[in-house]
């Protein structure tokens, strides 16, 4: 660009000497303006050499500073590929080891978080190895809780809505119409999805969550407590219900000696877990063995929809108890003019006074 501009301005200064040249009349003017002329070629030749020199100079330093940062990219290039590789490696070990943490599914563990003092309970939030997400586990203890002796215990699922009952279900043995007893609530964080959660975890996959409150929330409740390890009830409402005889149907397994009461209201026997019905799963334990040792109170209300809720419950205590298992003792229960979301109080205060009667 600059030495275009030279020479036009070069061009420009020959046309205005050599018009000078052309007028003048003299000849040493004439011999000053060749002179000048000569000056002017010289310094307009100078000139465009060093700006070729000078551009020269400039694309050999771009050439050099283009092959520095190509081989600087190379090496960055590398050295990515290199950490790629072995964060790979990593991920992939990391992703080995998890996979092998979650097949040992028999090594049941909590990693227990935070706990807070509430209105007439602790709840502390545990982290199991065997399900995803956080467990909230709620713990009532008699008002005159003694170390030195033991109390029968009292396990309930769907504990956020139950809480509004623990102050009833205190009551049962502050007016003397039950045992003192430790009441231990299970559910879920508050800002959790509980219908998404308890379908999980009651229907879809009950293995895990049982075996989750059986080989780790038992334990780490009764090393803290002292409780009467022969004497736990556990109880549970609709999903819940479900649940209750799932685990009852695990008493030759899991469940074997763990529960010595059943309280259950409303189960949702038109379920499945696992695409198996739970009446088949009474088959199923029937043809293992012959022996159900357990108290069950089942309860459902008066005013529940016959189809899904009072024909299949009454058509399975039938069943069970033409079975004649031995050790089981079933106590079924119909309250009139309770629906689905109003029998379960009822039912559990009434369950609990019956097997935990003074």
């Amino acid at each position: 660009m600059k030495v275009v501009i030279l020479l036009i301005v070069f061009l420009l200064l020959v046309t205005f000497i050599v018009g000078v040249f052309v007028i003048s009349r003299t000849k040493t003017a004439r011999k000053r303006i060749t002179t000048w002329l000569a000056l002017g070629l010289l310094m307009c030749i100078v000139v465009m050499t060093e700006s070729c020199s000078h551009k020269n100079n400039k694309q050999k330093e771009e050439k050099q500073v283009n092959s520095e940062n190509a081989k600087s990219q190379s090496n960055i290039k590398s050295e990515s590929n290199t950490k790629n590789k072995s964060n790979s490696k990593n991920e992939s070990n990391t992703e080995s080891e998890n996979n092998k943490e979650s097949e040992n599914t028999s090594d049941i563990k909590l990693k227990i978080g935070e706990t807070e003092q509430r209105d007439l309970w602790t709840q502390t939030i545990v982290y199991p190895n065997n399900i995803q997400g956080a467990v909230v586990i709620d713990i009532c203890l008699p008002d005159d809780y003694d170390e030195n002796i033991t109390y029968p215990v009292v396990y309930l699922t769907d504990s956020y809505w139950c809480r509004q009952n623990y102050g009833a279900i205190k009551e049962l043995y502050q007016s003397g119409k039950t045992k003192e007893f430790i009441l231990v609530g299970i559910g879920y964080p508050d800002n959790y999805d509980f219908d998404a959660f308890r379908k999980r975890d009651l229907l879809h996959k009950p293995d895990n969550f049982l075996n989750m409150i059986v080989k780790g929330i038992i334990p780490y409740v009764e090393s803290k407590y002292k409780i009467d390890s022969k004497d736990r009830t556990f109880c549970g409402a609709s999903y819940g219900g479900f649940f209750m005889i799932y685990s009852l149907l695990q008493s030759d397994g899991v469940t074997k000696d763990v529960f010595k009461n059943y309280i259950l209201a409303s189960p949702t026997l038109r379920e499945s877990t696992g695409g198996i019905p739970l009446p088949d799963y009474e088959e199923l334990y029937w043809n293992r063995t012959k022996i159900l040792n357990a108290n069950v109170y089942l309860a459902v209300g008066g005013t529940e929809d016959g189809y899904y809720f009072q024909t299949p419950i009454k058509n399975f205590v039938k069943r069970v108890k033409k079975r004649g298992y031995d050790g089981l003792n079933v106590t079924y229960k119909v309250y009139e003019r309770k629906d689905h979301y109003t029998v379960w109080v009822p039912t559990l205060l009434d369950g609990l006074q019956k097997y935990l009667a003074k």
